[in-house]
């Protein structure tokens, strides 16, 4: 764990800062200026070329795309640690494997992601565990001397536990958070349905908890539009997604793919951002109209991979 050794998030901030902001990235030219407010520069250099976040390339460095939007005022400290934490949790590299390797330690267990070390051992992880408390990750009880994974992180958590071979346990504990989690993002999004409907009292006497009764719907809340057509009130079919701050990432099913081509415009996304357990940020909350064509199909805003499958026999078809 030396290379993680006099590791800051300020160094490797004030590093990607100086790559976006020089005219000409020579590495020489990027060196004089990290120096003049940082030192480490090795450490800091090597740790994102190590995760394909700078590269090296005729002596320049050259920086991801997502990086360049993190420091150009865009995103905050609280965002870039975010990406930088997503990108050590999934990238393949040493650094990332010592990563893995200490924070499975943390397991599910109670489903509380909490590490009690040794005190011979606390001493060895120090440089690594240092490194993601600073990140945000990692916080230290004193009452207890024990360490937990912050609850805004929770879910980019469970990701990466689901990395590795998990327990039954260790899934079921997973698997009820994340059900949990959605039950209460879904509470959430009936409370802002009610206040956004707060001029209607007849609408907001319709509003429907669908996925309570029905999880094969398509979607979760049967809300309504406040402007009616040819006198009738104009359904809008609510699907509710917990998401992280970071990316915004969801999945969707199949069902609620096809739900949402049927609906067309009357069916809305409502991308809620996750920060801690059972706590969002509803003023971070995205609605996207018509996700057809506002995120299924736009492939410059929004990533789409594919992840699971589903076969049959062709005879049985």
């Amino acid at each position: 764990m030396k290379e993680f050794e006099n590791l800051k998030y300020k160094q490797l901030k004030t590093l990607l800062d100086v790559v976006n902001d020089v005219k000409e990235n020579s590495i020489e030219v990027i060196r004089r200026r990290y120096n003049s407010s940082a030192d480490n520069f090795k450490g800091a250099s090597n740790f994102l070329k190590e995760l394909k976040i700078l590269t090296e390339c005729k002596d320049k460095l050259v920086v991801k795309s997502t990086f360049r939007t993190s420091v150009n005022g865009v995103l905050g400290d609280e965002t870039l640690k975010g990406l930088l934490l997503k990108e050590l949790l999934s990238t393949k590299s040493k650094l990332a494997d010592d990563v893995r390797s200490y924070l499975e330690k943390y397991g599910a267990g109670k489903g509380n992601f909490e590490y009690k070390p040794l005190t011979s051992v606390r001493v060895q992880e120090s440089p690594l565990r240092n490194f993601l408390m600073d990140l945000g990750l990692i916080e230290y009880n004193r009452m207890t001397g024990t360490y937990k994974i912050r609850e805004e992180h929770f879910e980019s958590f469970e990701l990466f536990l689901q990395q590795k071979k998990l327990t039954i346990k260790e899934l079921t504990i997973i698997l009820k958070r994340k059900e949990d989690l959605g039950k209460a993002a879904e509470l959430k999004i009936l409370e802002y349905e009610k206040r956004r409907l707060a001029d209607c009292p007849e609408l907001i006497e319709k509003l429907e908890h669908i996925s309570v009764d029905n999880v094969k719907a398509g979607y979760d809340i049967l809300s309504w539009e406040k402007e009616s057509k040819n006198g009738r009130p104009v359904e809008r079919y609510v699907e509710v997604k917990a998401v992280s701050r970071i990316d915004y990432g969801f999945y969707w099913t199949r069902n609620e793919v096809e739900k949402a081509k049927k609906y067309s415009n009357q069916y809305c996304l409502y991308l809620l951002p996750v920060i801690g357990k059972k706590k969002f940020d509803i003023g971070g909350l995205e609605i996207i109209p018509n996700p057809i064509d506002n995120v299924f199909d736009n492939i410059r805003l929004w990533n789409k991979e594919v992840e699971t499958y589903t076969f049959y026999k062709a005879s049985f078809k």
